[in-house]
């Protein structure tokens, strides 16, 4: 999930659980993506695309270089996703040319209104999620040499038209796609798996033999052995092995408002949206709290030598790398 915003970041050294400044290959940091950055330098947007650990500078379609012009971006596996109005923009490869495609609007409802969410690229495929909070969400599939709205909302019988909170790669190539509404007394949750437009539905909190009913989802990651998370604000955290469901997190009594989640080891990074991040060991289920100011995004991917970062909408960003995570979760 994507935050915009960010005029500045730090990193935490995980020993010395200081925060210390990052130096940003441009002077405004907009959007952070798995593989490049969203900038804006001397008025226009520009692209900086990791290329094997260097920022290398990229223009962008005019109307996109425009910082008045809101856009939704995605970076992975070297391709380069741009939406906005009713444009997409596609990028193969740092030496490639831009390909641009007039998409249209979006099926037109109280839950696609504006641009999507958030996008994410998988092969051939950009998967854009709605978010629209209590007015619902929707998913659809845009192809990125024929790019047309396709919904995937309707997965086998059920119609997940509720808000797309996380979309990210899975095991075996997969895309995993976290559907959530917690809203007044309100709770739905599910998670669906992808392999191009078709989907499965993997877990569906109104269906047994999931037993919490009451869980709304807002976000999903997996460990090195390929388990499956889910973050809940009711219940925190819940782990699928080998298909039976375990509460990780029964100190988790009271709603809280939840942003994203990572699991790097024994230690979970829980992303709050008005409270920090909380880091849990696990097995001990010893907590720490880190407070920030403002609500708190993670987002998966390689950020400057590191292998997890926690993103902020506005500042700082934080970024934590891999191997000190669970000294500072313990310290």
């Amino acid at each position: 999930m994507i935050r915009a915003g960010l005029d500045h970041h730090l990193v935490v050294d995980g020993s010395a659980k200081e925060l210390k400044p990052f130096v940003a290959p441009c002077s405004k940091i907009e959007q952070v993506l798995e593989t490049a950055l969203v900038c804006v330098a001397d008025g226009k947007r520009c692209l900086m695309l990791d290329v094997s650990g260097t920022y290398r500078e990229r223009a962008l379609p005019e109307a996109a270089a425009d910082p008045k012009t809101p856009l939704v971006a995605d970076a992975r596996a070297g391709k380069v996703v741009v939406l906005e109005g009713t444009r997409m923009h596609v990028l193969d490869g740092p030496e490639g040319d831009w390909t641009s495609h007039d998409i249209g609007a979006a099926p037109k409802s109280p839950s696609t209104r504006g641009l999507p969410s958030l996008v994410h690229v998988s092969g051939d495929v950009a998967y854009a999620g709605y978010d629209r909070g209590e007015w619902g969400g929707a998913l659809f599939a845009l192809a990125l040499d024929h790019p047309r709205w396709q919904p995937l909302h309707q997965v086998a019988e059920r119609s997940l038209d509720i808000p797309v909170h996380t979309i990210t790669a899975g095991p075996k190539g997969a895309t995993w796609v976290v559907f959530g509404l917690a809203h007044l007394s309100l709770r739905e949750g599910a998670v669906a798996r992808f392999q191009g437009t078709d989907g499965k539905l993997v877990v569906d909190n109104q269906r047994a033999p999931f037993p919490f009913e009451d869980a709304d989802f807002a976000s999903m990651a997996f460990d090195e052995q390929g388990a499956l998370y889910v973050l809940s604000s009711a219940h925190g955290i819940l782990r699928q092995t080998n298909g039976a469901w375990n509460h990780l997190t029964p100190f988790w009594t009271t709603f809280n408002y939840v942003q994203d989640l990572a699991v790097h080891g024994n230690t979970a990074v829980v992303a709050l949206y008005d409270a920090g991040m909380v880091f849990i060991d696990l097995p001990s289920q010893e907590v720490v709290r880190r407070k920030l100011p403002i609500p708190a995004t993670l987002v998966r991917g390689r950020a400057p030598d590191n292998a997890l970062s926690v993103f902020e909408p506005v500042s700082p960003v934080i970024c934590l790398k891999g191997e000190a995570v669970s000294s500072l979760a313990l310290r």
